[in-house]
């Protein structure tokens, strides 16, 4: 439903963001190579490589394991970690994918974000 909405969004040149993708979300899981797979995890896998539209920009928001279980303490360091890991091979997958280091104040992430999407934003309308 979501992308749904997105899509009427985009379609009216208004610029959607979203906290997280479902593409970058399960593609180690579900899309990446090399794994050995369920059926519906090769089902999901299929949709979301072919059907599902991908993002024209992925910004991660980086910092290590620790630090992220110290914010909000939901998963273990080590998950955390390998997560991140993750998250951060998708630099291969896509080809506008930036990295925000998110272990600084806030307002130095808000601007670098808002930097990032205003220079994608101008180098797309060139």
């Amino acid at each position: 439903f979501r992308q749904l909405v997105a899509m009427w969004y985009l379609a009216r040149g208004t610029i959607v963001v979203f906290d997280r993708h479902f593409f970058a979300d399960y593609y180690h899981y579900d899309v990446s190579p090399g794994r050995n797979r369920t059926r519906h995890s090769r089902i999901h896998g299929y949709v979301l490589r072919r059907l599902y539209p991908r993002p024209d920009l992925v910004i991660c928001l980086d910092a290590p394991g620790d630090v992220l279980y110290q914010r909000k303490g939901d998963a273990s360091p080590s998950w955390l970690e390998e997560r991140r890991h993750q998250y951060l091979q998708l630099g291969a997958v896509f080809p506008n994918f930036a990295v925000v280091n998110v272990d600084k104040p806030l307002d130095n992430v808000t601007r670098e974000i808002a930097h990032l999407i205003t220079q994608f934003v101008e180098k797309r309308r060139a």
